[in-house]
């Protein structure tokens, strides 16, 4: 069911026929043959094609909208970023861009509808984009466009229908984001850039010369890189003991050895998740904001947002408090969970007026996926406002006063 996979199969299948048809030279044989049909031919083509896109499209709408959408908030926004904003950085920005972008009025709710917080571009340009900037993608353009070209120069035909399949599929996914395809990527190029000629004599002493220097360069620039990779190991190994004491919910005994491991770990979310939660629990609320921090650069979950907002308003600081909640709204407009919290919030501080406005959004709003928490929380909503569960006249006036 993967979409993106079936197109650039299909695309990679495509060149392989071209290229064998170039290759017997019967192109021009077909076109010069069947050259009175050859519009009629294109249109039907053109026709076919445009149909299996509006039905790929149809097969996973909401998906499709969804990619659109971010690839919409990425393109427009990296403007802002001509340099880009780090490796692995993605989704902590695009949660940020995401959050201006559902701020404005006037949205869309099919845009709403779809919105998520994702990890991934899905869409590697657009990811090379936002995090390396313009150059860099010029660059992995040019790098891609010449390495074709020298295979074709070559007639490393394989690799070129290779290659193109795995650009295609870069255009709807993340393949270079899983190790295996990224090792099988390299060895592409590397095919593509070779020659077929070799050196024979002196010129070949020298080049074997050259390339030992170099593979001895890069295999100690390689043991560098991963003289640590055993100590992560270890550290992932220690955190997977600690889980079960997490989701026991034993989170002060477990903090000492979160903070051994946070040197190891602070580029996952889910551990740097795992840590603030330990720590507001434990209500070392400060502390959990400064973890909140660092993992809001890497992430772009509105769940973030809701802890360090919980945190603030335990300190009693409600206005940090509410910048959080609403910007936790505005990154996903679809969650609930923020809307219950800044009712909460606003009930505490004796605001009836937002309170009662929010909560009204929140018991009108239908979830993306029903469950027995959004259950209890408008239950509770209910009881808060002292809304009767049967009585809608209660929620009619509430529409009338905060629409």
């Amino acid at each position: 069911m993967s979409r993106a996979a079936w197109i650039s199969t299909v695309v990679g299948c495509i060149v392989s026929i071209t290229n064998c048809c170039v290759r017997k030279k019967k192109i021009n044989e077909y076109y010069h043959k069947y050259q009175k049909y050859y519009k009629l031919v294109s249109l039907i083509i053109a026709i076919i094609i445009a149909m299996v896109c509006f039905n790929i499209y149809l097969l996973k709408q909401d998906s499709a909208n969804g990619r659109i959408l971010i690839w919409k908030i990425a393109v427009t926004n990296s403007v802002k970023y001509p340099w880009g904003v780090g490796l692995g950085n993605f989704a902590g920005i695009y949660g940020e861009m995401q959050s201006e972008y559902f701020s404005e009025k006037g949205r869309n709710d099919i845009e709403i509808k779809v919105a998520g917080a994702p990890d991934y571009a899905f869409n590697e340009y657009i990811q090379i984009l936002i995090e390396s900037g313009y150059i860099s993608l010029l660059f992995f353009i040019l790098l891609n466009g010449y390495s074709l070209y020298k295979a074709y120069q070559t007639k490393k035909y394989p690799a070129i229908a290779a290659i193109t399949a795995l650009l295609t599929f870069a255009l709807f996914s993340y393949p270079f984001s899983v190790l295996p395809v990224l090792i099988v990527y390299t060895f592409l190029l590397a095919w593509c850039n070779t020659s077929n000629n070799f050196p024979e004599g002196k010129r070949a002493k020298q080049k074997n010369t050259i390339s030992i220097i170099l593979l001895i360069m890069m295999l100690s620039a390689t043991l560098y890189l991963v003289k640590d990779s055993h100590k992560s190991y270890m550290a992932y190994k220690a955190w997977g003991k600690q889980k079960i004491y997490f989701n026991a919910g034993i989170y002060e005994d477990i903090i000492p050895e979160y903070k051994r491991l946070y040197p190891w770990l602070k580029d996952n979310k889910r551990f740097l998740f795992e840590y603030a939660q330990c720590l507001s629990k434990s209500k070392q609320y400060f502390q959990s904001n400064e973890i909140i921090k660092e993992a809001i650069k890497i992430s772009g979950d509105p769940v973030f947002y809701n802890i360090a907002g919980k945190n603030y308003q335990a300190m009693k600081n409600y206005h940090e408090a509410e910048k959080y909640y609403l910007q936790s709204i505005h990154m996903v407009p679809n969650r609930l969970y923020p809307y219950y919290l800044l009712t909460k919030l606003y009930k505490e501080t004796g605001d009836e007026k937002k309170s009662k406005k929010y909560a009204f959004i929140l018991l009108q709003k239908e979830p993306k996926v029903p469950s027995t928490a959004v259950k209890e929380m408008k239950t509770e909503i209910k009881k808060i406002l002292e809304i009767n569960n049967e009585n809608h006249h209660d929620l009619t006036e509430f529409k009338k006063t905060y629409k």
